[in-house]
């Protein structure tokens, strides 16, 4: 009895650990997407474009053989492909 109670402790301490790692990524996410958010809005009410702006927007610059350029920007961004 005493084994079993102990292995559904434990199952339950590697379900909080999960949990809370999941949470942890959530939390970076928000985080992200507020800044993505941010620099949106400077942008809209007229802000400047700047290197740190950019960075926070685009998430990769692709640049293929044929010197065809495709800018992936943030999940959270919208209006950029």
């Amino acid at each position: 009895m005493k084994a079993d109670y102990e292995a559904k402790i434990t199952g339950c301490m590697d379900e909080i650990a999960a949990l809370e790692t999941a949470l942890r990524e959530l939390e970076a996410e928000a985080v992200k997407q507020a800044g993505w958010s941010d620099g949106i809005t400077q942008l809209n009410s007229g802000g400047e474009l700047t290197a740190e702006l950019i960075n926070r927007l685009v998430e990769r610059i692709e640049i293929a053989p044929d010197k065809t350029v495709t800018v992936i920007c943030g999940e959270g961004v919208r209006g950029c492909a």
